[in-house]
């Protein structure tokens, strides 16, 4: 008979409680991540809206910085536009891409 090529998960393989731990410290680091980034995109979507360009940028470039694509498709709609800053077609495309790679199509249409 065939031995499987792991053993089977007993609570004694693994420590359960050192699991558990690190999966509630996850959830909750996200917890208060998240809903941060959100409440900073949309200040600056609506200081983007109201065409309070500075003050989008302000909030949005740091987002786009750390990866949240709906700041980067954004941003790229900043720099294409020339809408609180120089308008930079390589720029725009730059963070639409960036957007792109994340799966977020939304990012790359101007």
């Amino acid at each position: 008979m065939d031995q499987p090529a792991f053993p089977p998960l007993t609570n004694s393989s693994y420590d359960v409680g050192m699991i558990r731990t690190i999966l509630i410290a996850i959830a909750l680091s996200l917890a208060v991540v998240g809903p941060a980034s959100a409440q900073d995109f949309d200040k600056g979507l609506e200081a983007f809206e109201r065409g309070d360009y500075e003050d989008a940028l302000r909030e949005l470039r740091p987002l786009a910085d750390k990866g949240v694509s709906k700041a980067q498709g954004l941003l790229g709609v900043m720099y294409a536009q020339g809408q609180g800053l120089d308008r930079d077609l390589d720029s725009a495309v730059r963070w639409f891409r960036s957007a792109a790679e994340q799966g977020d199509a939304k990012g790359t249409r101007v």
